[in-house]
């Protein structure tokens, strides 16, 4: 019953991306089911990929893909979630600086609840800590495996990249390697032309 159940999800979930509305909400359910499990952990991080090249200032999505990169075990990922974060917070800040009636508390805000924990992130990262944030502890920590049965719903749920007709992500082998001063992004004008 209840594998059946997490069928009509992921149908709902693959019908509801052709609904120009919202595919971005869907994009952002399916990545946290992909997420969950420790099997399509690479898959919840190649789609979070695919929707930054399609919405690349969502700062939503910026956070849900440091999130997934913080899943797995690698230093290189787990410094690039970093890199996410700091960016997601950039847009946040950059976002909130054009309403009409934002109001200093508010960056305070954005502030503190991302750069407040750059101190456990770094100790995180210094090898000191076993995760970077208790969020990320906990979906660790309840994250399954799943079975086969369950595994090839997952599967489906990798097509809604497809679905959504998110850029595929090129991969080239370069001589040179260009390391962007993140600093740039939050210049608005360089903004527009990234």
């Amino acid at each position: 019953m209840i594998s059946k159940k997490k069928d009509y999800v992921a149908e709902f979930l693959l019908a509801s991306a052709r609904d120009k509305i919202s595919q971005i909400v869907i994009v952002l359910i399916t990545i946290h089911i992909l997420r969950e499990y420790s099997q399509t952990t690479k898959a919840s991080i190649d789609l979070a990929q695919r929707t930054l090249m399609r919405w690349p200032l969502n700062f939503r999505l910026r956070y849900t893909y440091s999130n997934c990169l913080n899943m797995t075990k690698s230093r290189e990922y787990r410094l690039e979630a970093l890199k996410q974060r700091i960016i997601g917070c950039n847009l946040e800040l950059f976002n909130e600086r054009n309403k009409k009636y934002a109001k200093y508390e508010d960056y305070q805000h954005i502030i503190s609840r991302h750069f407040g924990r750059l101190e456990n992130i770094n100790e995180f990262l210094e090898g000191k800590k076993s995760y970077p944030s208790k969020h990320v502890q906990k979906m660790i920590q309840t994250r399954e495996k799943s079975d086969d049965r369950l595994l090839k719903i997952l599967q489906k749920l990798e097509e809604v990249g497809d679905l959504l007709e998110l850029p595929q992500q090129v991969i080239k082998t370069s001589g040179f390697v260009c390391i962007l001063d993140t600093n740039a992004i939050s210049n608005f004008k360089v903004s527009d032309i990234l």
